[in-house]
């Protein structure tokens, strides 16, 4: 519900006019494109999460389950794995943070300037 609130938000005072001259360009703040897109990022994810959590059994990922030389490999390697891609994921997000800037602002239409 916030996310289209805050969607809805964005583009109403997008179409604003600004000048009589200026009615047929569209202007939305950059910063509440990337509220919103970040917003959306947020709600996907959490989707996700809920439906992984849903879908695959807790003895996936419960070391009780494992004997011998598998459990040895999870203890060790999981925590690593886990933290890398906590980072990988924060890139990923931080990225996609910072293209709805460059969106917001047309930066990536003077891409043929270089």
């Amino acid at each position: 519900c916030a996310n289209g609130v805050l969607g809805w938000y964005m583009v109403k005072r997008g179409l604003e006019k600004k000048d009589e001259d200026d009615r047929s360009v569209v202007r939305v703040s950059q910063y509440r494109l990337a509220s919103h897109f970040i917003t959306a990022v947020t709600l996907y994810c959490g989707m996700f999460w809920t439906a992984m959590q849903l879908w695959l059994p807790h003895t996936v990922f419960n070391n009780k389950s494992r004997s011998g030389s598998a459990k040895e490999l999870a203890d060790r390697f999981l925590p690593v794995l886990r933290i890398r891609n906590l980072k990988l994921l924060s890139l990923i997000y931080l990225t996609a943070f910072s293209g709805s800037f460059v969106a917001g602002l047309d930066a990536g239409l003077v891409y043929n300037e270089f």
